[in-house]
């Protein structure tokens, strides 16, 4: 529970999307340990640097992708886990989506949604100030114990697309990861994040190459 001003501070739903953007990285870095080990490169160093030279995360899985396919049997689990199995996607796709994820907390945009407002989320002519209890959802709680009348329920904060864009209008049912996010959207966003890491790092642990008796 959050207690904001109006106009508010949105500190609750800021440290709950900065700690889900930074939660990202650990899965990047766990997917690198997967590309040294599949690389089969002899200097981890240069794997890393091979891999962190891309920067969009749909070229780091295409080029894990390929590896794998090459330094692992068609029957290893690891290679088994990371492309899927009929009617259950691998992990290669499930990462794909959470990217799609990343994409959305780093690109959309923070509106106030009000009773019968717009659906840009957009404030009327007049705003009062006013002591707002924030719930976990997003969500104006009422009854302050200061005895300050707050927004009436309902008022809540969300991460939107970008409402400017025109192209928006073409896709009247945009993808899961396309709509809009609420505190609690982004806080099991970030959960997400940190089990696919683990999930990852277990993979690295599964396709790691025995070393031979000159690396030891």
């Amino acid at each position: 529970m959050g207690v904001e001003t109006n106009p508010p501070l949105f500190s609750p739903f800021y440290q709950s999307l900065g700690t889900a953007i930074a939660t990202w990285q650990h899965v990047e870095s766990a997917l690198c340990s997967v590309f040294i080990s599949v690389s089969t490169c002899r200097i981890e160093e240069v794997a890393s640097a091979i891999f962190y030279n891309f920067r969009d995360f749909s070229d780091k899985l295409d080029l894990v992708h390929r590896a794998a396919r090459l330094s692992l049997s068609a029957d290893h689990p690891g290679l088994i886990e990371w492309i899927g199995v009929t009617k259950k996607p691998g992990l290669r796709r499930r990462l794909q989506l959470a990217s799609e994820r990343r994409n959305s907390l780093a690109h959309f945009r923070l509106v106030v949604q009000l009773p019968g407002a717009s659906e840009s989320g957009t404030f009327g002519p007049k705003l009062n100030l006013a002591i707002l209890r924030i719930s976990e959802d997003g969500f104006v709680v009422m009854g302050d114990p200061a005895g300050v009348d707050p927004h009436p329920a309902g008022v809540s904060l969300l991460l939107q697309p970008n409402s400017d864009d025109p192209n928006l209008r073409f896709n009247p049912k945009p993808a899961e990861t396309k709509t809009s996010m609420t505190i609690r959207d982004i806080t099991q966003v970030q959960r997400l994040f940190q089990s696919l890491t683990q999930e990852v790092k277990a993979l690295a642990e599964k396709v790691r190459m025995p070393q031979t008796s000159e690396e030891r």
